[in-house]
């Protein structure tokens, strides 16, 4: 492992530290990569979470509980439900059948009181490849600097920071040192401003045709960001039916 990147990207982060918010243009443009298909990310319950049932005009079955070490909670009625590995609209949906045997059309409501600090996630080739505070890491090189700087197998000629927009689409943001000096690069991963639940991937030194794997990853991804989503994020990405 090697963290040559913590040197220069010190420098550049306390360079990044004069500059004023909102952080500069990036003196690289991205190439940027689009998924074919549309997704969602949804919060996934995970123990000491703390949600809220409400049964719309039924208040003795809604009831705030946290999710205990086992991925139960207890509920009114319906005494132990199991909600560990849910997400929000899952747990609704389960709530709203499980009711329907005592009432008719129960309106359920789901919500999470305590959801966990926001996240961002770095992988590929990083000493320590992971989840990270985006409080800690506002940038890709802040982020880049909190995982280790990058190891001796890392290709510095494409770093992408994978997003799910607004308009439901995976989009990999590609900087590309490709006749660029390091200072611009540097400078370009300190002015890319991070969002909670960005991905960023660093890749192999020599792997070829870096976009077009970029561009694999986000129109299959999600055997690739479950894994690494799941235990760090607590969200799920999931494909949205047309």
């Amino acid at each position: 492992m090697l963290t040559r990147w913590l040197a220069p990207l010190a420098a550049v982060m306390l360079m990044a530290g004069c500059v004023a918010t909102p952080p500069a243009p990036l003196e690289l443009q991205p190439t940027v990569v689009k998924s074919l298909q549309q997704y969602t990310r949804e919060y996934v319950l995970q123990p000491g979470d703390q949600i809220e049932v409400s049964v719309f005009q039924v208040p003795e079955l809604s009831k705030a509980s946290i999710v205990r070490p086992d991925g139960y909670v207890s509920l009114p009625v319906l005494k132990d439900v199991k909600v560990v590995g849910m997400g929000v609209p899952a747990l609704n949906d389960y709530l709203k059948n499980a009711c329907s045997g005592r009432l008719v059309n129960p309106d359920v409501t789901v919500a999470v009181v305590n959801p966990r600090a926001a996240f961002v996630a770095v992988m590929g080739e990083v000493p320590r490849p992971g989840a990270v505070p985006i409080r800690e890491a506002p940038t890709v090189a802040m982020a880049l600097a909190a995982s280790g700087g990058v190891t001796r197998t890392a290709g510095l000629d494409g770093v992408a920071v994978i997003r799910l927009t607004e308009d439901g689409h995976l989009t990999g943001y590609v900087v590309e040192r490709k006749n660029a000096g390091e200072i611009a690069f540097y400078m370009a991963m300190s002015n890319f401003s991070l969002q909670a639940g960005d991905i960023i991937v660093v890749p192999e030194s020599g792997r070829s045709q870096f976009v077009r794997f970029i561009q694999d990853y986000v129109n299959a991804p999600l055997t690739g960001f479950n894994q690494l989503a799941q235990p760090y994020f607590q969200y799920r990405i999931v494909e949205l039916v047309h």
